[in-house]
Order: structure tokens, then C-alpha cells, then sequence
């Protein structure tokens, strides 16, 4: 197993499968026959290790865990039965939360295509549709006047409302009366 030393906020932990050569910003977890390697890779991506690996790194801007200062987390160990079971366990719902996320994924993917479906329908001709940043868009918006000297029937229906900052409350547009 590697675990990445430098930075190690990123929890980057690898379960290598085969014999590899490795930088030294690489720390080397061998484990022994009473240790399930799944099991200690999740354990190695629980917020507590984590937690500890930043909590014992020096430096600020490239910190830095090593083997001497991680190597004091204590951590319960569970018979290698149970150590198997949880990390099953954890595959199993890992799994589950990808498969979620790429539904999720090609949910707003098919929700974008059909946005630009509905644009170009709406706009009859696809070569009038284009794309513009938020920043490009500001451009193109046109802000009216703010303050009190705006006259009472601004305010009033009939009107197009005009609202600034304090008519926001707790969520809601509560214009002042003049």
C-alpha cells in the first residue's frame, strides 16, 4: 500500500497489486497476513488518519507526514474475518455512491442536451443560439436606477419593481414604502 506523504490532506492512498518502484514522497505499508489490505486502505482514507497525517506534517507550504510521526496512530484492529467483512461492506456502498453519481452525471448531461434542444426550438435558427460567460453576460444586462429618488409608483403594481439590497429580507423582496 502507498500512502502519500506530501500534502497528505489529499489522502492519496494506492493499493498496488503488483512489485513497482516508488518516490519517496511515497510511504510503503506492507501488510502482514492478519491485515486485509482493502481494509487498510480504507483505513488509511478515514478522517482520523488523515486528520492525524496532517496533524503530525511539517512545512506550510508542501507539508510533509512521515513514517516516524504516522507510525504512532493507534488504530483498533479487528480479526481478519471482520477486517474482510467491512471492507466488503465499504466496496459494496462505494460502489452504490458511484453508481449514483454517474446516474447523476448523465441525468444533467441528457438535462443540458435538452436545454439546447429547447433553446434552438425556441429560437428556430441553432446559428443564433451562442454561448457567453457570465462575465460577457453582465455586458449585455442593463441595470436601472437605485436609491430613493425614484418616484412612489416605481414602487406600486402596474410598475416594473425596482429592488435593491434592503428590499431583500430573510429571503424574500420586501419593497420600503415611500
Amino acid at each position: 500500500m502507498l500512502f502519500g506523504k506530501l500534502r497528505p490532506y489529499l489522502g492519496k492512498v494506492l493499493r498496488a497489486h503488483a512489485t513497482a518502484y516508488a518516490s519517496t514522497e511515497l510511504l510503503c505499508l506492507r501488510p502482514q497476513h492478519e491485515v486485509n489490505s482493502k481494509w487498510l486502505a480504507y483505513c488509511m482514507l478515514s478522517g482520523p488518519v488523515i486528520d492525524w497525517a496532517v496533524a503530525t506534517s511539517e512545512g506550510t507550504k508542501m507539508p510533509r507526514t512521515s513514517w516516524d510521526r504516522l507510525g504512532t496512530f493507534s488504530l483498533l484492529t479487528p480479526a481478519p474475518r471482520q477486517q474482510r467483512a467491512i471492507a466488503d461492506f465499504l466496496d459494496a456502498e462505494t460502489g452504490r455512491i458511484d453508481a449514483l453519481i454517474a446516474k447523476k452525471r448523465q441525468l444533467r448531461l441528457s438535462l443540458e442536451e435538452w436545454e439546447q434542444g429547447a433553446m434552438i426550438d425556441a429560437v428556430g435558427d441553432w446559428r443564433l443560439v451562442r454561448t457567453v460567460s457570465l462575465r460577457q453576460l453582465q455586458t449585455l444586462v442593463v441595470t436601472g436606477p437605485f436609491g430613493t429618488q425614484l418616484a412612489a409608483a416605481e414602487y406600486t403594481s402596474g410598475h416594473v419593481p425596482v429592488v435593491n439590497p434592503v428590499h431583500i429580507q430573510r429571503g424574500r423582496i420586501a419593497p420600503r414604502r415611500m
